[in-house]
């Protein structure tokens, strides 16, 4: 969660006459190029988001302690120069006030990609971009929602006996179910059904083209391979970037997610458990659970089951990316 800043004291500079009591959310811009951002900051203004920009890397470190931004937007190269070392920098320098990095960069590689996440940044975006979609990006960053680390669910031995049912069930209907597609959507549908979900959905990612395509969805036997684009699951993207298993509360507080009522308006879904779905050290994918309001209530318990679930399918979903690559090839 993004902590608050403290309120300012009376007299002070930044006083409640001079600023709201509950501050509003900054923005810190560190590239050369003003006009490009524009539209961007003018639409900030309009959502009450303060924003100030640097074109020198050498100010970058400082102006962020200084100005506590919510989130920096920083280009890949400032000053013709990599900046990975600085985004290391300020991440570690910003960490107790919970600033959000978002990379601006023209290298979509997988591996520039992985070291900017590692560098510390929440997310990146491709050059030349879409002002509209930057602000989406932004936004969602700045929404509270809560992530968990895969390594930090160490599951206490009353914990797995109580999962062992879900377990043996999946991995007895994977093992006994001769067709793949057919054995992955009757894990889904269970799943479903002990989260009394109106949908489960098994999808494989790839962040370089920014396209996922839904293996099976627990509410539709026949959905297979539908290709989806990454900009309207920012969840799926969150997960496969960082291996963290991300839960929003609330989706039609997200600005993002809330359009999932738009399109979806037959389901009722009010939260969404996403898990990674992890083959031989790569993320391939994901599990999304989708939560009615009177859906399942979401524990340690449910977390660590649900991850093991998501372990069991990870074969699956890695003998299909490999099968989409060899029919590529063809």
């Amino acid at each position: 969660m993004t902590p608050k800043r403290p309120a300012p004291t009376p007299g002070a500079p930044n006083s409640p006459s001079a600023r709201p009591l509950i501050a509003t959310r900054r923005i810190l811009i560190c590239d050369h190029n003003k006009q490009k951002f524009a539209d961007f900051v003018k639409a900030l203004a309009e959502a009450d988001i303060e924003v100030k920009q640097v074109d020198d890397r050498n100010t970058v470190l400082q102006t962020a302690l200084d100005y506590q931004p919510d989130l920096i937007l920083i280009n890949l190269f400032l000053n013709s120069a990599h900046t990975l070392g600085l985004i290391r920098e300020v991440k570690t320098a910003t960490e107790r006030q919970g600033t959000k990095i978002i990379v601006l960069t023209s290298q979509n590689s997988r591996e520039n990609i992985m070291e900017c996440i590692k560098s510390g940044a929440s997310d990146f975006i491709i050059e030349p971009f879409d002002s509209r979609q930057l602000l989406q990006r932004v936004k969602y960053q700045l929404q509270d929602r809560e992530a968990y680390s895969p390594d930090d669910l160490k599951a206490e031995p009353t914990q797995v006996l109580a999962g062992f049912q879900l377990l043996y069930d999946c991995l007895r209907i994977l093992s006994e179910v001769r067709e793949t597609h057919k054995s992955v959507f009757e894990v889904l549908k269970r799943l479903a059904d002990i989260s009394k979900s109106p949908r489960v959905n098994l999808i494989l990612a790839d962040v370089n083209t920014n396209l996922a395509s839904v293996i099976a969805s627990s509410d539709d036997e026949s959905m297979s391979d539908k290709i989806v684009d990454l900009e309207k699951y920012p969840e799926v993207r969150e997960v496969v970037l960082k291996n963290t298993i991300v839960y929003i509360k609330d989706i039609t507080q997200n600005p993002l997610t809330k359009d999932i009522k738009k399109n979806l308006k037959d389901i009722d879904i009010t939260s969404l458990l996403v898990f990674p779905i992890r083959h031989r050290s790569e993320t391939l994918g994901t599990l999304a659970v989708r939560l009615s309001k009177d859906g399942l209530e979401v524990s340690d318990k449910h977390l660590k089951s649900f991850y093991m679930i998501a372990l069991c399918l990870a074969p699956k979903v890695a003998a299909k990316k490999l099968m989409k690559k060899m029919e590529s090839q063809k």
